[in-house]
């Protein structure tokens, strides 16, 4: 990275904010970003209810709170949403339609978790934000969220893209030779769409070829401690290989926990009474 690239960077940076979002208007903002970048960047074909209104959504939106970054133009003030993480605590799971990754793993085994637990899910940022500086601050975000509720594990899917397994074979293989979930209450990937993760022997594992499969994203969770279920699963809407990660908080390398909660919490949460 040049020195002009950093301060284009760090300008960047300084225009973004993390928020809740508040109203209708940002929810569907950030639903027409996670339809960018789910179906419109990928070339996949959305249902048909989804391209009708040019935006994801889902009933679970109804009942999380959306983490979202906000971009302003320094010059109009226009804001733009371009970064997501939509946030789903167990307790009102446990009140509507359960988690989205049910629809893809067995999560019963988590009967057996004594803490509070938190879905993250449908997270995505622009292209053109995509610096280190704008992912810290929603993970600073999420940091934030989890002292307030009291999170104890935070789990969701974090995907591969594309159907091709042999070619993320290393990378499957990598994270079940040594990042497996071990305990009781650890889910496993429904059998319909699964992908045994096992696939190339320990003794032939190229572990470079692994870390160059690896999304940016699983990477990220991998620096924090998480750990995978069972299995993968093929999510054929999205045409993604999508993993199981879980984050116990308090297994979080304290020099992340020192990064990402350096001062104040960065956005206040509209939905704290819920």
């Amino acid at each position: 990275m040049t020195h002009n690239d950093q301060a284009t960077d760090q300008n960047v940076d300084s225009s973004i904010t993390v928020r809740m979002v508040r109203t209708q208007a940002e929810l569907y903002a950030a639903q027409r970003l996670r339809f960018q970048m789910f179906y419109e960047a990928v070339g996949i074909t959305p249902p048909a209810h989804i391209a009708a209104e040019g935006r994801d959504f889902q009933t679970y939106d109804l009942h999380c709170d959306h983490l979202i970054a906000v971009h302003q133009d320094l010059t109009t003030g226009a804001e733009t949403v371009v970064g997501n993480y939509r946030l789903m605590r167990d307790k009102i799971a446990d009140m509507h339609d359960g988690f989205k990754s049910a629809l893809e793993y067995d999560l019963s085994p988590l009967k057996y978790y004594g803490g509070n637990v938190l879905e993250l899910g449908r997270a995505c940022v622009h292209p053109d934000f995509r610096s280190s500086g704008v992912i810290q601050k929603l993970w600073a975000g999420i940091a934030h969220y989890v002292i307030r509720h009291k999170v104890d594990m935070m789990l969701g899917t974090a995907s591969f893209p594309g159907k091709d397994v042999e070619g993320i074979k290393n990378a499957l293989s990598y994270l079940h030779q040594n990042h497996s979930a071990k305990a009781i209450w650890t889910p496993k990937a429904l059998s319909d769409n699964y992908v045994d993760m096992n696939i190339v022997p320990e003794d032939r594992l190229d572990r470079k070829t692994a870390m160059m499969e690896m999304p940016p994203l699983i990477k990220g969770y991998l620096r924090l401690g998480g750990v995978f279920a069972k299995g993968a699963y093929i999510d054929h809407e999205l045409a993604s290989v999508d993993t199981c990660v879980l984050v116990e908080t308090s297994r979080i390398k304290k020099r992340y926990q020192r990064h990402y909660i350096p001062g104040p919490q960065p956005y206040t949460d509209y939905r704290a009474n819920a």
